[in-house]
């Protein structure tokens, strides 16, 4: 798979105080020697787990001052650029 993590730093983004931003996406790449057919059967099944959570993004909360950490799933309104609730 591969991975694509960008580091926004403090100055591209308005009052972030210091926080890290990553975005992370992995797809299937065609390895060396590998049949056409495999990759092709590899990639179809990454497209399905792709299609079964479009619309959806998970927050995850690593490093909080004062309360939990964990992970919260929420809806994404691409139309829109907004999250709400998964709910």
């Amino acid at each position: 798979f591969k991975t694509i993590c960008c580091r926004l730093t403090p100055g591209l983004l308005r009052d972030s105080s210091g926080q890290e931003y990553y975005l992370r996406r992995e797809e299937p790449l065609h390895k060396p020697g590998e049949a056409e057919a495999a990759y092709a059967g590899r990639h179809a099944a990454w497209s399905q787990r792709l299609l079964a959570v479009h619309g959806t993004a998970e927050i995850i909360i690593d490093k909080q001052r004062n309360g939990p950490t964990g992970s919260v799933a929420l809806h994404f309104n691409e139309a829109r650029t907004l999250f709400a609730n998964l709910a």
